[in-house]
Formats: structure tokens, C-alpha cells, sequence
């Protein structure tokens, strides 16, 4: 499904809903360091890395994980 711009779609949707329902501090997702595919999309819609930590997740035995964020809704860039 990928170059359909869906995932797109849905990362603005969501940014315009937290906007709009008065929790708008940005959007903040975590991404695993090594998802590569995943990195260099958020960073064409304007993702900037902010942090980095180790997962709690039991199964990704503690692998590192960025946060990404977007300042506000209208900062999700379109391609």
C-alpha cells in the first residue's frame, strides 16, 4: 500500500484531531532506530528526532527507539 499516501493521510488526521480538541502540544510518535523505512517518512513530512530511549516493549529486549515530533498540525509537511 505503499506511495498511496495513507499514511500520510493519517498522521495529519491525527495531528488536526489533537489540534483541534485543544491537546495540541505537537505530535510525538515512536519509531524503532532501526526501522530505516520508517525514519526517512517522518522526516519527509517534517518529523524532527527529539529524543531517544530504550523500548519497554518485552519482545524489542530493550532495542533503541527516537521519538519524533511535529510542533503543531500545520507542520506535517505534505510531500
Amino acid at each position: 500500500m505503499r506511495g498511496r499516501l495513507i499514511g500520510e493521510r493519517l498522521l495529519r488526521a491525527t495531528a488536526l484531531s489533537l489540534e483541534s480538541s485543544g491537546k495540541g502540544n505537537g505530535l510525538h510518535v515512536w519509531v524503532f532506530e532501526a526501522n530505516e523505512a520508517a525514519r526517512r517518512f517522518y522526516h519527509r513530512l517534517g518529523g524532527e528526532v527529539v529524543g531517544r530511549d530504550l523500548s519497554g516493549i518485552p519482545a524489542a529486549a530493550g532495542s533503541p527507539i527516537l521519538q519524533v515530533y511535529w510542533p503543531k498540525a500545520d507542520s506535517v509537511r505534505r510531500r
